[in-house]
């Protein structure tokens, strides 16, 4: 079993219980705005009635986009609590998994150190059944600026580069042999098992490194 350093999908749970917050708030103003647009329809006011009810349209248009953002949240974190599962159970101790990585601009879903080749794989995990070419270019911008981020860590914490991989990870694609390389930008994108043969796949780094300090530092955040 892989080494687990930190828990899967804190942040997107948190994230979720954000959304959650804002749609309560968004109920309670629009069950107010209820109670004075039938007021106003007593009083028979004509124009208050049609400024409220487009008022309350704007809050039924937050409530529907709302719901869809807390679902996306639930489903991203089954998505990597499924993928850090799967890597506990199908990689060695010496592969270390570190979930939910705070980075300036966010967080890096999940980081794989193999601390025998002395490699990173960064993993930006995405919950899709099926493959969608309208998201690519999106997810790869989030991968290669995850990646920059990283690289810029690691020389600040080792004082040394070492080989980073990035990998658009789909733990729930229905085709788990799925398996594509973004040569333009170097970005990898896997299935399941596709993934854990490209990991058992790359070459080893014989330079030395000190997981442990990086580690702390990533952790310490």
């Amino acid at each position: 079993m892989a080494k687990i350093i930190s828990p899967a999908a804190i942040s997107t749970r948190k994230l979720e219980i954000q959304r959650k917050n804002k749609l309560i708030i968004i109920y309670i103003t629009a069950f107010v705005l209820l109670i004075i647009i039938i007021f106003f329809i007593v009083k028979s006011n004509v124009w208050a009635v049609i400024f409220v009810a487009f008022v309350l349209s704007f809050f039924l248009y937050n409530i529907i986009i709302f719901s869809k953002k807390i679902n996306d949240a639930k489903i991203g974190a089954k998505a990597e609590k499924y993928l850090s599962d799967f890597l506990d159970t199908h990689l060695s101790p010496a592969y270390w998994v570190v979930n939910d990585v705070k980075i300036k601009y966010g967080n890096i879903d999940c980081l794989v150190i193999d601390t025998i080749k002395n490699c990173i794989f960064l993993l930006e995990i995405k919950s899709s059944k099926r493959f969608d070419s309208s998201k690519v270019s999106k997810w790869i911008k989030q991968c290669k600026l995850s990646e920059k981020l990283l690289k810029s860590i690691v020389f600040r914490v080792l004082g040394q580069e070492v080989p980073i991989f990035t990998i658009v990870s789909l733990p729930f694609l229905d085709n788990q042999d799925y398996s594509y390389h973004f040569e333009n930008s170097n970005v990898w994108m896997f299935g399941n098992r596709k993934l854990l043969e490209f990991i058992d796949s790359v070459p080893k780094n014989n330079s030395k490194v000190d997981w442990y300090k990086f580690i702390d530092d990533i952790c310490s955040k």
